[in-house]
């Protein structure tokens, strides 16, 4: 997969029903997130699950996107989160 604008097609593709888009996505996902898996310190019978290697490709994919680091997409996605759970909770009064 060259860059995010690929995955985002693909996924555009697919919420349009797209059975050939899906193949490509899996295919063109997997390898993250098989590395991704085995980058982590997880004990041999432990099941890893699914969210966090899908989140890590994620900021990846984003990051190549936008052509910024990974620890960027986190950093601003955090601040974005901190500043929606406000106006939540600043709504409730």
């Amino acid at each position: 997969m060259d860059s995010g604008a690929d995955v985002t097609r693909l996924l555009a593709e697919l919420k349009g029903g797209s059975e050939q888009a899906r193949s490509e996505l899996i295919a063109a996902l997997y390898p993250q997130l098989r590395r991704a898996r085995y980058m982590r310190s997880e004990r041999l019978d432990h099941t890893l699950q699914p969210t966090p290697p899908v989140h890590e490709a994620y900021l990846e994919e984003t990051a190549e996107a936008l052509q910024v680091s990974p620890k960027t997409v986190k950093r601003d996605w955090r601040r974005a989160k901190d500043w929606l759970y406000g106006e939540i909770e600043g709504g409730k009064e």
